[in-house]
């Protein structure tokens, strides 16, 4: 489907992909919602403030500072203010819930390869960031999450309608920031890859427990095509003789990263612990396949397996549910089967990544979050069989 660009005319289109067939998301297209939270975002002292006072794991820290030492801050806070007042509460509010930002330093860094300077970095990082948050937004609704990083989502506290209201004015406003700054061309395939990031969750649902693998990472990068080509087309646009292979290379890199780190998410959903800040199980609960199920249940035997299937999709579990769950991923050792397969995958991105940027000048972030998120699953698999 092509989606005409049109500055004003383009937000229904949106908000019908967003509802259809999504019977738990009732929004009222015309309706205006008025917040009691703060109207402005103003500069960005405060909100600075907010996402710093979160943070208190060194590496996220680290990569937090290095955004807002780039101008990255500044930029998002430029976007966010283009938001109507009245409709900025649920984004104000994703905004300090999400503090993480590998996803646009990969994209500042890739810039600064390419030569750009820290302005030009700066408005690519936090368009990625934009994004990235409202996926976020949306993603909480379409999946019902209640809480978010040891918060309540956005949805929970606004409502569904006025948070995709917010969400749908923050898509305005970020849509219309690369018109100005990157061309028409650039905002239309921006907005078409966010709807396929958007269809790719209905995609998902519908897809069986024995798809193949090279399906569910199609699918996984359809959800990410926002943040991995985009900001490499964005920077091609103010480069333009950045090497094909160098772009090539660069965005199976960040593919793969993203692969990787979607795989240890969903294994993190077979974890107890509340380290992790997730209802456990949601994926099985919720009859939503993942390529952590699908290796757990290709490991069952036959009695195995009908347990799996009289579970998977149950919607809620009981106390008995999760013990035959707990005995399931025990006898299956889905942890360990699917550690090979993430270690892989990051080793994969590392390699593409570095072919991209020779010499490793500029891939601090990308070989940092790799280590980082390594670590966190040797943490998940430890924890599993201690």
């Amino acid at each position: 489907m092509t989606i005409k660009y049109k500055k004003q005319a383009f937000r229904t289109s949106l908000l019908q992909v967003c509802v259809v067939d999504h019977s738990n998301i009732d929004i009222i297209i015309y309706k205006v919602y008025y917040v009691n939270m703060e109207k402005s975002f103003g500069n960005n002292g405060e909100l600075k403030a907010r996402i710093g006072e979160r943070i208190a794991e060194p590496t996220v820290r680290g990569l937090y500072y290095d955004y807002e030492a780039i101008g990255g801050m500044d930029e998002l806070v430029g976007i966010s203010n283009r938001v109507p007042e009245e409709r900025r509460g649920p984004l104000l509010l994703a905004l300090e819930t999400h503090v993480t930002k590998e996803k646009p330093m990969y994209a500042a860094e890739f810039a600064f390869n390419a030569g750009l300077d820290k302005q030009s970095a700066a408005s690519i990082a936090a368009t990625v960031d934009m994004l990235w948050a409202l996926s976020l937004m949306y993603d909480d609704m379409y999946d019902g999450d209640e809480e978010r990083a040891g918060r309540k989502t956005s949805w929970v506290q606004f409502g569904k309608d006025e948070t995709l209201i917010s969400a749908q004015a923050g898509l305005d406003a970020t849509i219309s920031y690369i018109d100005e700054h990157f061309g028409s061309a650039l905002s239309i395939y921006a907005l078409e890859a966010v709807y396929r990031g958007v269809s790719s969750l209905d995609e998902l649902k519908a897809m069986q427990l024995d798809s193949s693998f090279e399906q569910f990472t199609t699918n996984y990068d359809k959800r990410a095509e926002f943040h991995v080509e985009l900001p490499v087309r964005l920077v091609t646009a103010l480069q333009p003789n950045v090497p094909v292979e160098t772009q090539r290379e660069a965005i199976m890199g960040l593919y793969e990263i993203n692969r990787a780190g979607q795989i240890l998410n969903d294994l993190r959903d077979l974890h107890t612990s509340s380290r992790w800040l997730r209802e456990n199980y949601s994926d099985m609960r919720s009859g939503t396949p993942t390529i952590a199920l699908k290796q757990m249940l290709s490991a069952c035997n036959e009695d195995e397996t009908k347990t799996f299937m009289t579970l998977f999709n149950k919607q809620s579990f009981d106390d008995f549910d999760q013990m035959q769950m707990e005995l399931l991923i025990e006898r299956t050792g889905v942890f360990g089967s699917t550690y090979g397969l993430v270690i892989a995958t990051y080793e994969s991105a590392y390699e593409h990544y570095h072919r991209a940027i020779q010499g490793g000048v500029h891939t601090k972030t990308f070989d940092t979050w790799i280590e980082y998120k390594i670590g966190h699953l040797e943490d998940l698999v430890r924890d599993s069989t201690a």
